[in-house]
C-alpha cells in the first residue's frame, strides 16, 4: 500500500431486539461511531452489514454471513473489519 492509498474497511453492526430496531436505537449510532473512527484512521468504507433484532449468541446470523462472504469474494484485497463495542 502506498502512502496515498486508503485502507479498505467494512462495518458490521447488530442489535438484538426488535424493539431496538423499531425505535431506532443502536444501528445508526453504531454505524456513525464506526464511520467516525474510519474517517479518523483514513479508512475507505466499502460496505456496511447489519443484523437487526438477532441475538449475538446465534452464530447462524445473515448479517454476519454476508461480510464473511464479501471478504471471501474479495480476498485479493485487504480489509479492516469495524465492529462497535
Amino acid at each position: 500500500m502506498t502512502d496515498n492509498a486508503k485502507q479498505n474497511a467494512v462495518i458490521y453492526c447488530r442489535v438484538s431486539s426488535a424493539k431496538q430496531v423499531r425505535e431506532g436505537h443502536g444501528l445508526n449510532s453504531q454505524e456513525t461511531r464506526c464511520r467516525e473512527y474510519a474517517r479518523h484512521k483514513g479508512y475507505d468504507i466499502a460496505q456496511v452489514f447489519q443484523d437487526e433484532g438477532v441475538s449475538g449468541g446465534l452464530i447462524d446470523r445473515p448479517g454476519i454471513k454476508a461480510p464473511l462472504a464479501f471478504l471471501k469474494q474479495n480476498r485479493n484485497q485487504a480489509y479492516v473489519v469495524l465492529i462497535p463495542v
